[in-house]
């Protein structure tokens, strides 16, 4: 896992969540990106986003079936992200 040699308990949160977030608070940071993500995230307070991504396929076939069913995939995407956020503990009404 990340080129360990050996295994390390909680080695991707408390480097890519906790660690910054405490360095956020630390230094007056009131903004802070926890990139994309989706359930875990939401479970630590933060709201689950979509995001852009460039796909192409050399492959004729993989690119015609990419695009048969993008749209597809894209609205499964949005819905996760409804569901999802409507976990979070604390809403918002500003939109």
């Amino acid at each position: 896992y990340w080129g360990c040699v050996e295994d390390v308990p909680h080695l991707h949160f408390n480097l890519c969540f906790y660690e910054p977030i405490a360095w956020a608070i630390k230094n007056g940071i009131h903004c802070f990106d926890p990139g994309i993500g989706a359930a875990h995230k939401v479970r630590r307070g933060f709201e689950s986003v979509t995001a852009y991504s460039l796909h192409r396929f050399f492959d004729v076939q993989m690119q015609k079936i990419f695009e048969l069913n993008i749209g597809k995939i894209n609205a499964h995407a949005r819905q996760q992200v409804e569901a999802l956020n409507s976990l979070l503990p604390l809403k918002s009404d500003a939109k």
